[in-house]
């Protein structure tokens, strides 16, 4: 019996190499977002060049209104002026004080405070001719409140020696709020003006843009009288005949007031 011993196989074929493959580059692509802000830019310039036609903006309308407010006179404002003559200056300034102290009395029999009548100061003029006088002018401005004692005042001031009672001027305690309710009626006519343009152009009102009102001012007074109209709200007398009183009918009080309004229309 023989032994077998294992034997080396002396044509063993040789492990294979691996093998080295070369792929080509692939080319670089552009990333996701850079794609996202091509086409956002793309919108964006779009959108700036037809913003009008795709998003038109609301147009503007400016739009008047006017606002008035009645009311019964409560204070008149007047002013009275006088003068007197001499041989001198001096004379002729004691005549104007004598005058004034007559015209101040007056004045507050009829209700008027002393502390509502403003003096100016009075001016000498020398004569001009030989053998002339020399004058004194002067004026006030006085504030009655007790208006239905305006008549008779006026003849009472013409009878103490005033030379013309001017500039009567009729007006309310309570003009401020008077000003505010012809302010608010001004709007509310600026609005409804607004509104039917925007209806007949077939578009909406929209909000408000801004307000301008017209400067605050004196209120207006509506008179009729015997006297010569000298501006709107004011009165001048001549001197009345001898036993007549000066006239004045006293009218309404009427504050007007403008607004300037503009407003979207959508």
């Amino acid at each position: 019996m023989s032994a077998q011993y294992p034997t080396e196989s002396t044509s063993s074929s040789p492990e294979p190499k691996p093998r080295l493959t070369v792929e080509p580059l692939e080319t670089d692509k552009p990333a996701k977002w850079q794609t996202i802000a091509f086409f956002l830019a793309l919108i964006f310039i779009f959108g700036y060049f037809f913003k009008d036609r795709l998003l038109p903006q609301p147009g503007m309308i400016t739009v008047l209104g006017e606002g008035k407010i009645q009311a019964q006179p409560q204070v008149a404002r007047l002013t009275v002026t006088w003068l007197t003559s001499a041989d001198n200056a001096q004379g002729a300034l004691v005549g104007e004080k004598s005058i004034y102290q007559q015209l101040l009395s007056v004045l507050k029999n009829k209700g008027v405070n002393e502390a509502d009548v403003k003096v100016a100061h009075g001016q000498v003029v020398a004569p001009s001719t030989e053998g002339g006088k020399y004058q004194m002018v002067n004026a006030l401005d006085a504030k009655l409140t007790k208006i239905d004692q305006l008549d008779q005042l006026v003849t009472d001031l013409y009878v103490n020696g005033a030379a013309s009672v001017a500039n009567i001027a009729l007006s309310t305690d309570n003009e401020k709020e008077l000003e505010e309710q012809a302010i608010s009626k001004a709007i509310e006519d600026a609005k409804a003006k607004a509104q039917k343009t925007a209806k007949s152009a077939k578009k909406r009102l929209g909000r408000m843009i801004s307000l301008t009102t017209d400067a605050t001012g004196q209120v207006n007074a509506l008179t009729s009288q015997a006297g010569a109209t000298t501006g709107e709200g004011t009165t001048s007398f001549s001197v009345p005949v001898e036993g007549q009183a000066a006239s004045v009918s006293l009218g309404q009080i009427e504050v007007v007031r403008n607004v300037s309004i503009v407003y979207e229309l959508k």
